[in-house]
């Protein structure tokens, strides 16, 4: 259980408990031993799992401390348990690191201001929404867009494919009217070239060396240990408490605030806190102590920098040219990209599935072939053979697809058991981005346009 997906966890549970909840209603249903499963009295552990803690009751087992909050007939504790909702403020990504997985790969944050990017990587907590008013005309003109961009992306990308360019974001093209400029053209330009090239856009942010497993756990069972005390406290008994002392050997600050009312001349309401979190609920009983929810996740002040350092190290989808960048074995498509002047294609590209050689097989290329890239034609062509203006994962591929390149000509991806290739050459790996899929291969694939005299 220890290794196994939230999203996979998530939903067993609730059918189970749905389930559960429909057997015991049926008046024919037979209770073994005289004993309702849905009634009948539970642990701490059991309570959490039974009382939609999903994501709190998965990191409990993670972290080996399901015996220990087990009901032993001696020992009751007091649980300040964050809310599922608490968990989804995390950084992103970081619930699922902390559950087991490995391969963690956060989606980008959304953007909260323009030039502004809300990362929540400070502190592991996304930060809240920067208070702004909304412009009324902006936000519908946004809106419009966003349908337009709906409904009319697959013309778009079919057009694409027709007339050789990428996606929308097509200021120069794979193969358009406007030819790549000669080498003597270039050294003409050469100044007003340096002037108006389009940059590739700065690699992403490294990210930082990811703790071991053992660590993560630790940090796993400090952080929760800290919502714990020894004893059982009803919501009563809190008020009489300035603070209690965790599992994980810190004090819990609890106090309380002030909320004002919903309607004028209404008294304000009471919000018990522990730690400034907002205690929303409170006195959920177990045979071994109480559950109080909490909407934020609590951090021991000596935790905080070994939670940061581990969010650091959780790496970030980027668009297709700084995916490239990132993975340190695509320099040699990245310089051809850049003397195509497609760069900000790539970037802009509202769907793309690309094809990428790797450095090793453009260091096979024989000198001749090399010459034959240098033809602004030729790359062209070929860099638009690896290009499809749709985003096409190998979950897409349930036995052979056809699809048509930003070239022009038709590529086959096929798949054999747990193997793809495309045009038999194999994918090694494939990198969702944000904006569409980076499928690394160690061949580089030659359209028909681009064979013969002068070409490769």
């Amino acid at each position: 259980m220890s290794r196994r997906r939230l999203a996979r966890l998530i939903t067993p549970v609730l059918a189970l408990a749905v389930a559960t909840a429909a057997c015991s209603s049926d008046p024919g249903e037979i209770v073994v031993s005289g004993v309702d499963p849905v009634t009948a009295p539970k642990d701490l552990v059991e309570t959490l799992e039974a009382e939609g803690f999903t994501v709190l009751a998965a990191l409990v087992d993670e972290a080996g401390l399901n015996e220990a909050l087990s009901d032993d007939g001696e020992t009751t504790y007091t649980i300040f348990a964050p809310s599922d909702a608490a968990f989804g403020e995390l950084a992103p990504g970081l619930a699922e690191l902390l559950s087991g997985e490995d391969d963690v790969v956060a989606e980008p944050p959304r953007s909260t201001e323009q030039g502004e990017v809300n990362t929540g990587q400070e502190t592991g907590v996304e930060g809240e929404a920067a208070d702004a008013e909304v412009d009324p005309e902006a936000t519908a003109d946004d809106g419009a867009a966003d349908g337009d961009a709906a409904t009319g992306g697959d013309d778009e990308a079919d057009t694409a494919a027709e007339e050789g360019q990428l996606p929308p974001g097509d200021d120069e093209q794979l193969a358009g009217e406007d030819p790549l400029p000669s080498d003597d053209d270039a050294e003409d330009q050469e100044g007003t070239d340096a002037e108006a090239e389009t940059a590739v856009p700065p690699a992403p942010t490294q990210v930082g060396p990811r703790p071991s497993r053992a660590e993560i756990q630790q940090l796993l069972a400090d952080i929760l240990s800290y919502h714990v005390v020894e004893g059982t406290y009803l919501a009563a008994d809190l008020e009489g408490q300035g603070s209690l002392t965790s599992l994980e050997g810190s004090d819990l600050e609890l106090g309380s605030r002030e909320e004002e009312p919903a309607n004028e001349g209404d008294e304000p309401t009471t919000v018990p806190t522990v730690d400034g979190a907002d205690i929303s609920a409170t006195d959920l009983r177990a045979t071994n102590g109480v559950v109080h929810t909490i909407d934020s996740l609590l951090i021991p002040e000596d935790r905080q920098e070994a939670l940061d350092a581990l969010v650091a190290s959780i790496p970030v989808t980027t668009d297709v040219v700084s995916t490239l960048q990132s993975t340190g074995d695509h320099g040699e498509l990245i310089a051809a990209v850049q003397q195509a002047g497609l760069a900000q294609d790539l970037v802009d590209a509202g769907a793309l599935t690309l094809f990428a050689p790797t450095d090793a097989a453009f260091q096979a290329l024989s000198p001749e072939q090399r010459a034959a890239l240098s033809d602004p034609e030729v790359l062209a062509s070929v860099l638009g053979f690896h290009g499809v203006p749709q985003t096409i994962t190998t979950a897409d591929v349930a036995n052979r697809e056809q699809v048509s390149t930003l070239e022009g000509q038709d590529i086959l991806i096929v798949k054999d058991g747990d193997t793809y290739t495309v045009e038999d050459v194999t994918i090694d790996e494939s990198i969702v981005t944000t904006n569409g899929v980076v499928h690394v291969i160690g061949e580089i694939l030659v359209p028909d346009s681009a064979m013969g005299p002068g070409g490769l």
